[in-house]
């Protein structure tokens, strides 16, 4: 975790040497104070934006509360990469969403996918 903006953008800095085709972010906020801890790190999540695009780089983003997901894309990420949990996605944020041409990915599954994967089980998901 980061806890200022120059470490934020150190962190991207870094990254470049590995030409990566993207950098991703937890945007994982504290259960007990979501909105506060969500306001608390969006500068950081705003200066990795920032650094990133800089440097050409899209940023994806794992922010699975609405508040969160909301200063993502006010940061201007470009792929939130799981839906909004918390509450019903608003048509509100979907306006928000095509106006900064974010992409969401629903990702329906993921919860049982990170069991077995920390499990070390291999499963079937689909059977033809």
């Amino acid at each position: 975790m980061f806890t200022s903006i120059e470490d934020a953008r150190k962190m991207v800095l870094e990254q470049l040497p590995f030409h990566p085709d993207f950098i991703k972010i937890w945007y994982i906020v504290s259960p007990d104070s979501i909105e506060a801890s969500a306001k608390k790190y969006e500068p950081i999540v705003r200066a990795i934006v920032e650094e990133s695009h800089k440097n050409n780089l899209k940023v994806a983003v794992h922010a699975t509360e609405r508040i969160t997901a909301q200063l993502a894309v006010e940061s201007g990420c470009d792929y939130l990469v799981h839906d909004v949990e918390d509450e019903v996605v608003s048509d509100n944020f979907i306006k928000l969403l095509k106006t900064k041409n974010v992409i969401l990915c629903p990702t329906l599954i993921a919860a049982a996918g990170y069991d077995n994967t920390f499990g070390q089980k291999a499963i079937t998901l689909f059977t033809i």
